[in-house]
């Protein structure tokens, strides 16, 4: 009887082990998804900057082409 409970008791230190170790993987998994979706998310701010400010510099100069031809006469004014 003795022997079959340290033979239970040694599988289920082992599949303890199995949990801990999966555990700790899925941890280590989960901090690695973290710190890249922190990345990614200041690259995503990082890019709308960049595409406003594109945008407001091609607002800026399609405004100035219509200046110019406004003034050319070359287009009527709305």
């Amino acid at each position: 009887i003795i022997k079959q409970r340290l033979i239970a008791l040694n599988e289920l230190h082992q599949q303890a082990f199995q949990f801990s170790t999966a555990l700790s993987h899925y941890e280590a998994e989960q901090q690695a998804l973290k710190t890249s979706l922190d990345s990614n998310d200041q690259l995503l701010k990082q890019l709308k900057t960049t595409f406003d400010s594109n945008l407001d510099s091609l607002k800026s100069q399609l405004n100035s082409i219509d200046q110019k031809l406004v003034s050319s006469g070359n287009l009527k004014k709305k």
